[in-house]
């Protein structure tokens, strides 16, 4: 009787100690989240008891930028990581005005104005026209509503228009590809205009991935935005007790479109990878904490916190932008935003390319490893070098020739 709770004990530790959660952020605010001399994300791994890192290759010139950023920890402590990372993020709003009334007022008054009545940074970039400038306003997602206070009086100390500002999100092509097909119903139900590169044909992919957002209100393109950044893929990865998985889950995961693999790890313990976008993964890890708690109530029930989506609110006169409530985030964002990645599926056809691929350049051994987390030529022209170290391919050599392939497929 004496060594039963030791073992609940030794297996909550492994649960929470293998927690890995793997996020998109832009690698333009990588060097803003570290801070300087790592100040920031030193803190922030303090207060939540978690380990982040950022690509590495993103500290050398030349080489191609990677968005993903990787976080260890206990799996309530991944979530309140995450959500820190999201509201550190600056939000920036572009509008133009007349060079001439800029000029007149100063570039450096203005600066010190709203950085010091609404915590904002201005930065100005001259058009080429010469008449008109463009003003970028950045302020934080926790600070929305002194962003907002500081549009609106930009607009009236400026006398400009704010019938079209803009917000731009620099991305990846994963994202794009889960974007492309909800961009149509986030412009209607937002009332933003939205322009997104064109990644239908592999080998004509555009060197950068940038998503315009263009609305005549605040709300319009900040809740874009929101619904937009609320779609980056994520992957969490757990592991667990063999015994305390139950099989059903795996046909509530596929229910709510949400890729799921597990597989055998040692001493009867499973790795569990639940693959889905941000929005999407609440309910799912709800799932998972039932399915996990359901036998251990007292001992897992309290450990796992699932994975929350927060959307910053507004004031309460704008709690609505057309027919979206913000008052209930969950509700509006299923029924506006349908699954998104249907399009992602395994297909078998496409595994025959990737496993000829493979076989063409002498590493037709690695096809197994492929089928068997399910990724197909499609999946396969996305991925990175973090992307197959994590999947197990350790040789060096092997990667350089798979990454020249995938540069290849690309071009």
């Amino acid at each position: 009787m004496a060594k039963q709770p030791l073992k609940q004990g030794t297996a909550s530790a492994t649960l929470t100690l293998s927690a890995t959660l793997s996020m998109e952020v832009s690698y333009t605010f990588h060097s803003h989240l570290i801070g300087r001399s790592g100040q920031n994300i030193n803190r922030l791994m303090e207060e939540t008891g978690t380990r982040i890192h950022f690509p590495d290759r993103n500290r050398i010139t030349g080489e191609p930028k990677c968005n993903n950023v990787v976080i260890r920890g206990q799996l309530p402590n991944l979530e309140k990581a995450r959500q820190r990372i999201r509201m550190d993020i600056p939000v920036e709003i572009i509008v133009d005005c007349s060079s001439e009334k800029i000029s007149s007022l100063g570039q450096g008054q203005l600066i010190d104005y709203f950085s010091k009545n609404y915590g904002v940074l201005l930065r100005f970039y001259p058009k080429i026209d010469g008449l008109n400038c463009q003003v970028n306003i950045r302020g934080q997602q926790y600070r929305i509503h002194h962003l907002k206070e500081a549009v609106t009086s930009f607009g009236c100390l400026t006398q400009t228009s704010l019938d079209s500002m803009m917000m731009k999100i620099e991305t990846s092509f994963d994202h794009v590809w889960l974007v492309r097909d909800h961009v149509d119903k986030i412009a209607h139900v937002t009332g933003a205009g939205i322009r997104c590169p064109d990644v239908s044909h592999l080998k004509e992919l555009p060197k950068k991935y940038c998503i315009w957002i263009k609305g005549s209100s605040l709300d319009a393109v900040y809740i874009a935005n929101t619904m937009l950044n609320g779609l980056l893929p994520m992957q969490l990865m757990v592991q667990i007790p063999s015994e305390r998985m139950n099989r059903c889950f795996l046909a509530e995961a596929e229910e709510a479109d949400v890729l799921f693999h597990a597989e055998p790890s040692v001493m009867d313990i499973l790795t569990i990878r639940l693959t889905s976008y941000e929005w999407n993964a609440l309910p799912t890890s709800k799932k998972l904490l039932k399915e996990l708690s359901s036998s251990h109530q007292n001992t897992l029930s309290q450990q796992f916190g699932g994975i929350v989506v927060e959307i910053p609110s507004l004031s309460s006169a704008d709690e609505s932008v057309g027919s979206a409530s913000l008052s209930s985030p969950l509700a509006w964002i299923e029924s506006c935003v349908p699954a998104s990645l249907t399009a992602s599926r395994f297909d078998q056809n496409s595994f025959r390319r990737l496993s000829d691929l493979l076989e063409t350049v002498g590493l037709a051994h690695y096809s197994d490893l492929f089928f068997q987390n399910e990724i197909d030529m499609a999946m396969f022209t996305t991925m990175n070098d973090e992307d197959l170290i994590s999947l197990g391919i350790t040789s060096f050599g092997a990667r350089k020739i798979m990454r020249n392939a995938i540069q290849e497929l690309r071009s």
